[in-house]
């Protein structure tokens, strides 16, 4: 089966649902990996309707390096993400979640991004909120480095998502970034030309940001402040 992500596609899954002993579960796996990228458990309670989300994105349940630079138009190498979270339904308040994001790592050319602890996260049927430190730290060979590797900056990412089409974006960026690092990711997301002036650029040193990012995901606006150390 193949699902959609905006222009981009997954192919090669597997989809299941049982009905047993009055809960509902279904899952999402990729052929030939031994656990589930997606797990949902659903029941029915004398007045709310409960249920379990997880979500695993790692070499257990998907080849991730293709899939990160497939969703992310080669912006990312590679990536891993475990979400744990669990809510209910009621007429009277609607969908309430929250959960724990367990795990997320992204590598990039030359570095990646990790966050510092497990986070928090939380939201309805409309918005999902979220308060996450990172850091980013030089990467080798393509690869999740051990021990202590060389810290190239901390970011501090809170706000809120939206959940439906046209929701509103509420994020903060705030922190500091290695200035190449952040012109490889800030020039992929404005589709800077590779054999512009610009893209020739190498620059050196940190930079110290504070960003909001608004609008939506069809019009996002970037607002706030760089400041060069």
């Amino acid at each position: 089966k193949q699902v959609l992500f905006g222009e981009q596609s997954i192919e090669g899954l597997e989809g299941g649902l049982e009905h047993r002993e009055g809960r509902l579960q279904a899952g999402l796996r990729s052929q030939g990996k031994p656990q589930p990228i997606v797990d949902l458990e659903l029941w029915q309670t004398q007045d709310r309707m409960l249920g379990t989300l997880a979500l695993q994105v790692d070499a257990r349940t998907v080849d991730t390096g293709p899939l990160a630079s497939r969703l992310t138009g080669d912006l990312l190498r590679d990536g891993r993400l475990d979400l744990r979270l669990e809510g209910g339904w009621t007429e009277a308040q609607g969908l309430r979640w929250g959960g724990t994001l367990h795990t997320f790592w992204a590598g990039f050319d030359g570095f990646e991004l990790t966050q510092a602890r497990p986070a928090r996260v939380q939201g309805d049927a409309g918005t999902a909120r979220l308060d996450l430190e990172l850091l980013g730290r030089t990467r080798l060979a393509g690869k999740p480095q051990e021990g202590p590797p060389g810290v190239a900056g901390r970011l501090r990412l809170d706000g809120g998502l939206p959940l439906v089409p046209g929701g509103p974006l509420g994020l903060r960026l705030r922190g500091d970034m290695g200035l190449a690092n952040l012109k490889a990711v800030l020039g992929h997301l404005a589709g800077l030309d590779p054999y512009s002036l610009l893209a020739d650029l190498k620059p050196a040193g940190d930079a110290v940001l504070d960003l909001t990012l608004g609008g939506s995901y069809g019009n996002p606006r970037l607002d706030g402040t760089l400041s060069l150390a």
